[in-house]
C-alpha cells in the first residue's frame, strides 16, 4: 500500500495495527498507529474510518488517564460520524463519551450522551449495544439521585437484552443494578 501510494489502504491497515497494539496493551505503539492512520485517512477523504480511528484512540487515551485528550477525540469523532451517517458507530462513540463524562463526575453530561446513544441504536437495531446503553444511562441516573428512572432504564436494558442472549452484557446490567440498589 505504501509503495502504491494508497493512503486509504495504508490508513486502514495502520488503524487495525493500532487496535492490535491497543489490545496487547502496547499503548505508545497504538497511539502512533492511530495517529498515522488518522492522517492518512484524512488525506484519502474517508470520514467514517477517521471517526472510527479517533473513537478507538479516545478509548485508549481514556484508559491511559488522558481524559482531556480522550474527550477531544470523542467529540471530533462524533462530528465525523454524524457527517457519514453511520448511526451505530456514532452511538457507540456517544456512549463511550458518556462513560468518560461519568468517570469525571459529569453525570448529567453522561445522561445526555447515553440518551443519544439509545436513540441512535434504536434506529439501527443493535440490541446488545442498546441494552448496555440503557444500563449506562441507569448508572448516570442513579448518580443524579433519579432512582425511579434508573430502575426503569434497567428494566429497559433487561427487555432489550432478552433478544441478545449475551451473558457478558447481562452481567454488566447486573453490576449496574447492584449500584442502583445500593443507591436506594
Amino acid at each position: 500500500a505504501k509503495s502504491a501510494g494508497d493512503a486509504w489502504s495504508r490508513g486502514r491497515i495502520l488503524g487495525n495495527l493500532g487496535a492490535v497494539e491497543h489490545d496487547r496493551r502496547r499503548f505508545e505503539d497504538a497511539l502512533e498507529f492511530y495517529g498515522e492512520a488518522h492522517r492518512l485517512l484524512a488525506r484519502a477523504g474517508d470520514v467514517r474510518l477517521r471517526g472510527l480511528v479517533l473513537t478507538n484512540r479516545a478509548v485508549l487515551l481514556q484508559e491511559m488517564g488522558m481524559r482531556t485528550d480522550a474527550r477531544r477525540d470523542y467529540e471530533r469523532a462524533r462530528g465525523l460520524l454524524r457527517r457519514c451517517s453511520d448511526r451505530r458507530l456514532e452511538a457507540i462513540c456517544a456512549g463511550n463519551l458518556g462513560a468518560l463524562l461519568h468517570e469525571t463526575g459529569d453525570f448529567d453530561g453522561a445522561r445526555r450522551c447515553h440518551e443519544e446513544a439509545i436513540r441512535l441504536l434504536g434506529e439501527v437495531g443493535d440490541v446488545r449495544s442498546e441494552g448496555l446503553a440503557f444500563a449506562r444511562l441507569a448508572a448516570a441516573l442513579a448518580m443524579l439521585d433519579r432512582l425511579d428512572e434508573a430502575d426503569a432504564r434497567l428494566d429497559d436494558a433487561a427487555v432489550v437484552l432478552e433478544q441478545a442472549d449475551d451473558a457478558v452484557a447481562l452481567s454488566a446490567v447486573s453490576a449496574v443494578a447492584a449500584l442502583v440498589d445500593a443507591a436506594h
